[in-house]
């Protein structure tokens, strides 16, 4: 209970400016003087190198194995102006969700310098403890954190409160506010309780506070309420490089038109989650349809293996399927979004998407309806030229039309693909500018995604352009305002 006070009062202190029952360490003179015995202990303590992070398929990162070494790096990037994306696990000495989001984060950050550092001997701690090492830890870090640095958080929102801990011991010590990169979700929102999805803990207030109080806050699955205070980032494909990204693996080497493809319409996923939600009644919805041969299209599915919570075929056969299929459904899990979108976009396939609706009038499931609409993040995916869906029950009727007329899937695939190297390139040139504009570093030393692949035609999708090029003379505004406020407080 404790620990669940000290983190609500940091989270208070963060949003009203006032000091609670949180004394904010003080980093300022240890700086100066040199590290105290605690922090000197803390500085020679040799933690775990990320050896399990080496099995991922993500090799573009810096292993650290102390603060001594993380010290070094962080000072050494400040002063060159580089920006650092640093990732690091507070709770667990490894996160999985490192090797789903990392490879992608790197692609439309492309940041100068990628650092990983596992934390020891927090995880099998009490609540009480882990905290209180937890902000040791960020006592030393604070003396070095700079704004060049982008924080990679990988999980859900108590560590999000454990990195507005962090930006208070900076702010209190007039450093730089932090900056942070949301990967996953905040809000419980997969919930059916609806009384988990907006607690007193990350109640969207609250959240919206923590995040203005902070440098740059990025994050990914678009979410209204959390929007005015964060900068959305698409989900993109899982695993990013492993495969899709890697233009020398045999998958992406063989993929054909669709045309020629060996299945027109194949869903291989699951159906059961850990915690149950009114989202995922849109999978269900999809199977009866499928079931009762009402859509023509083949699932993929092992119950015993989904009851155990792992995938019914691992993730190269299911990209090896998926790039010999031409429709791929992609009904929301969790959330709307889904690494199957972007997955399907790369090996050419036609994503089938089904909008959120408006509720209907006396619909008593009002409340879910708005909440989808919070998350519905194709609004960004202006000019996308494939089928969205009102309904899974239009999805045989668009299917049978496209088949039916001679040479429409294939005009269709490439249609799709010039769409989708445009929304990749441009959401990678719309971070590049945010970040390092944000940050106020030095422009980017490597070519730009324009130079690095010549077959991008960012004129190919006019109004995707234009709307991001809009996005960006407001995102320059926003930043020049900003800093006129800053400077003003100051002086």
């Amino acid at each position: 209970m404790y620990g669940l006070m000290r983190l609500l009062s940091v989270v208070i202190c963060v949003t009203l400016s006032v000091w609670l029952a949180v004394e904010v360490p003080n980093v300022a003179g240890a700086a100066e003087g040199g590290p105290d015995p605690q922090q000197e202990r803390l500085l020679s303590e040799t933690v775990q190198r990320a050896e399990d992070v080496d099995k991922t398929t993500f090799k573009g990162y810096v292993a650290v194995d102390t603060y001594v070494d993380v010290r070094q790096h962080l000072r050494s990037s400040n002063a060159r102006q580089e920006l650092v994306v640093f990732y690091t696990s507070l709770n667990v000495t490894f996160d999985p969700y490192f090797d789903l989001y990392a490879a992608w984060v790197n692609k439309v950050v492309q940041p100068d310098k990628f650092l990983v550092l596992n934390l020891v001997g927090i995880a099998g701690k009490g609540q009480e403890e882990r905290l209180q090492r937890t902000e040791e830890y960020f006592s030393v870090l604070g003396q070095e954190v700079g704004p060049n640095v982008l924080f990679m958080v990988v999980t859900h929102g108590q560590i999000v409160m454990n990195y507005a801990l962090l930006n208070d011991i900076l702010v209190s010590n007039n450093r730089p506010p932090l900056n942070i990169f949301v990967l996953n979700h905040e809000q419980p929102w997969v919930a059916d309780d609806e009384r988990r999805r907006d607690n007193a803990m990350l109640s969207n207030s609250i959240m919206s506070d923590v995040y203005r109080s902070m440098g740059l806050v990025l994050r990914n699955y678009f979410y209204e309420p959390l929007h005015s205070s964060s900068f959305y980032v698409p989900l993109g494909p899982q695993k990013y490089s492993e495969i899709v990204g890697n233009a020398t693996h045999s998958i992406m080497q063989t993929l054909k038109p669709l045309s020629q493809r060996t299945y027109g319409c194949l869903f291989a996923g699951r159906f059961l989650y850990v915690e149950n939600s009114f989202l995922h009644a849109e999978r269900w919805a999809m199977k009866v349809l499928i079931d009762s041969e009402q859509m023509s299209c083949h699932i993929l599915w092992d119950e015993a293996q989904n009851l155990q919570y792992s995938h019914t075929v691992d993730y190269e056969d299911y990209m090896r399927l998926m790039g010999d299929t031409v429709f791929v459904p992609c009904p929301a899990g969790n959330n709307p979004e889904t690494f199957r979108h972007y997955e399907a976009l790369e090996v050419g396939s036609i994503p089938l998407i089904v909008r959120p609706s408006p509720p209907s009038p006396g619909d008593v499931n009002g409340g879910n309806a708005k909440l989808a609409r919070d998350l519905d993040f194709l609004h960004f995916w202006e000019g996308y030229p494939g089928p969205i869906l009102s309904s899974w029950s239009d999805a045989e009727a668009v299917m049978t039309a496209l088949v039916a007329v001679p040479g429409a899937l294939d005009k269709l695939q490439v249609k799709v693909q010039d769409w989708y190297t445009s929304f990749k390139a441009l959401t990678q040139q719309r971070i590049t500018s945010i970040t390092r504009g944000r940050m106020e570093l030095r422009p980017q030393r490597t070519a730009t995604a324009r130079d690095q692949d010549p077959s991008i035609r960012l004129t190919d999708n006019g109004a995707l352009a234009d709307r991001l090029s809009r996005m960006e003379s407001d995102i320059t505004a926003l930043m020049h305002l900003t800093k006129s406020i800053r400077d003003a407080t100051v002086t």
